[in-house]
């Protein structure tokens, strides 16, 4: 089904790379896609796809770069969990969800805090690394 309707889609947001409705979602509307976005562009982009026909009753919709594979849900989880800061990244509107999972740090490394790494740093002898 959804590989019908991403061309379609792509007309009106030619920034959708991919889709996928996983079916344990499907009665809900949930849709997990990549996106082609620039900063900050994410949060507009769920606000105009929920005004779409396609998606006005979705009640959940997540966001993410274009190279993570919406077809393992499981990568996208991935994102959801460890790349968003749900006071700037979800978007609670009309009782749906949305979540903006675009963000990645420049180099694509998860970045920690200095406090953390100094730890590691001390501590990496402990590790059995050389």
């Amino acid at each position: 089904g959804e590989r019908l309707l991403l061309p379609l889609l792509r007309i009106d947001f030619p920034e959708i790379v991919d889709l996928n409705f996983p079916i344990e979602t499907i009665f809900h509307g949930c849709a997990l896609l990549s996106v082609r976005t620039s900063a900050g562009s994410g949060r507009d982009l769920l606000h105009s796809l929920w005004q779409s026909r396609f998606f006005r009753s979705s009640r959940l919709l997540v966001l993410v770069d274009e190279g993570v594979d919406v077809q393992d849900p499981a990568q996208v989880y991935w994102q959801a969990v460890n790349r968003v800061d749900p006071e700037r990244d979800v978007v609670v509107e009309a009782a749906r969800i949305g979540i903006d999972a675009t963000r990645v740090p420049l180099d694509g490394r998860v970045v920690g805090d200095i406090e953390t790494e100094l730890r590691v740093i001390r501590r990496w002898p402990e590790y059995g690394f050389e």
